[in-house]
């Protein structure tokens, strides 16, 4: 069952990594920014290590993988990836529901 913490996890570890992304433009010509990005970077690492997410190198799962380890269905983890409270880590173009590839919970 996905937990109301697992989903919020998965929410403010989004936001973290879309704000790394906003601070890695501004690096080159903002040194005042350096500060903000390590944070968000700390805070980012942490979360993902909170989380149990998986690590660089692990496999990543299938859309079936994932729902099996979060004991609901196919159709749940799509509809929560609809709903923005999911987010695969790959995504290969528009190949259907199995384009899509996850870190493990």
């Amino acid at each position: 069952m996905v937990t109301r913490a697992a989903l919020a996890l998965t929410s403010a570890r989004r936001r973290l990594e879309d704000r790394v992304e906003q601070l890695e433009k501004r690096l080159d010509g903002d040194n005042a920014a350096w500060a903000e990005y390590l944070d968000a970077i700390r805070t980012l690492a942490a979360l993902v290590r909170a989380s149990g997410a998986s690590a660089p190198g692990e496999p990543l799962l299938t859309t079936r993988q994932l729902a099996e380890r979060l004991q609901v269905s196919e159709k749940t983890v799509r509809k929560l990836k609809r709903q923005g409270r999911l987010t695969p880590v790959q995504q290969f173009a528009k190949r259907g529901p199995a384009a899509n590839r996850w870190a493990a919970p």
